[in-house]
């Protein structure tokens, strides 16, 4: 069950975006797989990193860019990584419903950016705006998500046509469909569409999944806690730093991996910032999250039909032991 993946092996075979960093005596190397390519969205990981901050809380971190290819869970649960981040939490539920022994920790975000697009020429305010409607969803896993709003609010899923899409805006901008998928702190996308968007978030209607979260094998979690404990404790004051000071961060992130445009990225940090601001994330500290919210996904998945054997329990698929651990000893976001 744990072997690696064909995508994990390519994963292994590409080295870090990063040069291996010696490490100091006393220090603890920490190896760090991302589900997708380093941008802004890990702004918070990089300014810990670049800043010392990691250092100075005796971890050594490497981080491994991931990509259309590559899944960080087989490489975590396998061993070969120290921690994993996914884009959304679903993807954790689903590996702990298959005996995958992996917990999430912390997360980056307190509100999920994924929304539903449409114009104002024919704005979609509502699920029940839907009905009638052509719907563009990507293939991984966006039917799934449009049944969940539609479910949660009292839609016949039959009375809206998905049409599975790409991940760009044309589409919707050529008249093929009324509305699509995407995250609203997407730039490129938001700049495509302009003032003319309309959007519907999942989470103010009812679908609350938790974005970017961090998560690693659940015997490390408790062997290695404190390695566990120091990364998020730097972290959380790398995404303070970020927030508090977006140009310089941005150009710490640039300088880091010069390949990203300091336009992009600077205007992204600015929609970031929203969804990383909640009463939890000020009162708690960065990283910090709801376990009703695991519940509440887990009872949705389960509705779907989307566990391939029984739905996990709220403890395999998540873990407050380190947030509880380094409470009062990580920065607020407010």
């Amino acid at each position: 069950m744990l072997k690696i993946s064909a995508a994990a092996t390519v994963a292994l075979a590409a080295p870090a975006i990063v040069p291996h960093r010696a490490r100091a005596a006393g220090t603890r190397q920490v190896n760090v797989q991302l589900g997708w390519l380093v941008n802004s969205q890990h702004i918070g990981d990089v300014v810990a990193r670049e800043l010392g901050y990691q250092e100075e809380e005796g971890n050594v971190v490497e981080i491994s860019a991931g990509g259309p290819n590559i899944d960080p869970v087989p490489l975590v649960a396998s061993g070969q990584y120290d921690i994993g981040q996914q884009s959304s939490s679903p993807q954790i539920m689903l590996a702990a419903s298959k005996g995958i022994p992996i917990q999430c920790f912390a997360v980056a975000l307190q509100i999920h950016p994924f929304a539903y697009f449409s114009l104002k020429s024919a704005p979609i305010s509502t699920p029940q705006d839907m009905v009638g409607k052509r719907v563009g969803v990507q293939p991984a896993g966006g039917a799934v998500l449009l049944s969940a709003l539609l479910r949660k609010n009292g839609v016949d899923e039959s009375k809206v046509e998905v049409i599975t899409i790409g991940s760009d805006a044309k589409p919707l901008l050529s008249g093929q469909v009324d509305a699509i998928a995407g995250w609203r702190s997407n730039v490129g996308q938001r700049e495509l569409l302009g003032d003319d968007a309309i959007e519907l978030p999942l989470w103010d209607n009812g679908v609350r999944l938790l974005p970017l979260p961090y998560f690693a094998a659940s015997e490390k979690l408790k062997s290695d806690h404190e390695a566990f404990e120091a990364y998020v404790r730097a972290a959380g004051r790398g995404w303070k730093y970020a927030f508090d000071n977006p140009e310089k961060a941005v150009e710490i992130l640039i300088k880091a991996y010069p390949n990203l445009k300091y336009e992009n990225e600077i205007k992204a940090v600015g929609l970031l910032r929203q969804f990383a601001v909640s009463e939890l994330s000020a009162s708690n500290g960065w990283g910090a999250f709801d376990p009703s919210i695991w519940s509440d996904q887990i009872a949705m998945f389960d509705d779907l039909k989307q566990f391939s054997s029984n739905a996990p329990k709220v403890e395999a698929v998540m873990t407050t032991a380190i947030l509880d651990a380094t409470q009062g000893k990580r920065a607020r976001i407010a």
